[in-house]
């Protein structure tokens, strides 16, 4: 988007309103073509939102309470063709985050892939140190065999960080990222004109 385009923001601090139980993400655009990623050369109904937009929607659409169902208002200054802009434009964002979501399901099958694989290998070297170290033993009055035994135990388990790491903590941000474009894939896209701004937004909360 260019210096010279708008995300309408709700007032406070929330970027959605509620109407009737439903989080509206609001938009205001000049045309529909600030919707949609310059770069991509993809038709029309396939191609990429613009980066910005993308990052207004889903950040609003985190801070939305969670089993709300989300609406995205689209505001347009250009109002030509706006009854066959409609079913396109619906169709292209839930399209655009249905392929976001399976990119994340993706991510997350190979992160926990890698996981698994890294607990493999941490594991065989975690049973290779302690073997080696229980071997040490017979040297308990040995300095360097102590040392050495040691410093096998602590590698052993040093091993096994990353591993664990994976499989406790880096995929939730991957799963609650992919669950927020699940409900953008299904959320409903509606495109009005810029002056239908005023009198149809509710009361913010």
């Amino acid at each position: 988007m260019t210096d010279g385009d708008e995300i309408l923001a709700a007032d406070g601090d929330r970027s959605f309103f509620s109407k009737n139980g439903t989080a509206v993400i609001s938009l205001k655009l000049h045309s529909i073509a600030q919707l949609f990623s310059a770069m991509d050369p993809a038709p029309f109904r396939k191609k990429g939102l613009d980066p910005s937009v993308q990052e207004w929607i889903v950040s609003s659409a985190a801070e939305s309470p969670r089993h709300a169902p989300l609406e995205l208002m689209i505001y347009l200054q250009d109002s030509a063709d706006i009854s066959q802009l409609q079913p396109i434009v619906r169709e292209s964002v839930q399209a655009f985050f249905a392929y976001k979501s399976q990119l994340s399901r993706r991510q997350l099958s190979q992160m926990f892939k890698r996981g698994r694989t890294s607990l493999l290998i941490g594991l065989s070297f975690l049973g290779v140190t302690l073997a080696i170290s229980k071997l040490l033993d017979a040297f308990e009055q040995n300095r360097v065999a102590a040392l050495i035994r040691e410093s096998l135990i602590i590698g052993g388990w040093v091993a096994m960080w990353r591993p664990l790491e994976i499989l406790l903590y880096d995929w939730w941000p991957i799963r609650n990222e992919r669950l927020i474009f699940d409900r953008l894939g299904r959320m409903d896209v509606t495109v009005r004109e810029e002056s239908a701004e005023r009198s149809e937004e509710p009361s913010r909360t």
